[in-house]
């Protein structure tokens, strides 16, 4: 662990058959200046198993990523110890994993999700298989511009495209596209 920034740009990594692409840590409930986590332009494919793993008790940025086949979540952030740490994802593409395409739990700070695409993920399980599913926010969320399609579980309650539980904040979404789900198309409760 570290509590300075990690910092990921350009990378590529793929066809890892035992753990994840990547898993990044820099969480640490007694930091008093938590370093933060940017990935930028960087792709994590057919990995057995998270593609983006992201543990911080700092910001978490994530741009211009894709995390398409993976034998988990595409993208898996969680977030503690921070007051006010944010997520921003833009640009990204999670799709074809075999969890979530997105999974958010525990922060403190907004959540923003734009221009994003997280479709075909398909799970086995009961409990996955959603396109964004976001968990235990303290704050708002805002998700814009984006699609969650074809998302499948293999239980009765989820394989939503977007699913939202307790969160403490406003939630926003604009301009999503979350069609052919195995379950709801968006539900927050």
């Amino acid at each position: 662990d570290t509590d300075g920034n990690i910092t990921l740009e350009n990378v590529s990594i793929s066809g890892n058959t035992s753990g994840s692409g990547a898993d990044l840590y820099n969480r640490n409930v007694s930091c008093t200046t938590c370093g933060d986590i940017t990935v930028t332009n960087s792709i994590f494919s057919n990995n057995a198993d998270i593609g983006l793993g992201l543990n911080s008790s700092g910001d978490i940025t994530v741009i211009d990523v894709d995390a398409e086949n993976n034998g988990e979540s595409g993208i898996n952030i969680q977030t503690e110890g921070g007051d006010s740490n944010t997520v921003n994802i833009k640009n990204t593409e999670a799709t074809g994993n075999e969890e979530e395409g997105i999974y958010i739990e525990d922060v403190e700070g907004n959540i923003t999700i734009k221009n994003t695409t997280a479709s075909n993920n398909v799970s086995t399980s009961a409990n996955h298989g959603d396109g964004i599913r976001i968990r235990y926010a303290d704050a708002d969320v805002r998700i814009e511009n984006t699609t969650a399609n074809n998302n499948v579980s293999g239980g009765s309650d989820h394989g939503d495209g977007i699913r939202i539980d307790d969160v403490a904040g406003n939630v926003t979404i604009k301009n999503a596209t979350t069609n052919d789900n195995h379950d709801d198309g968006t539900e927050v409760a």
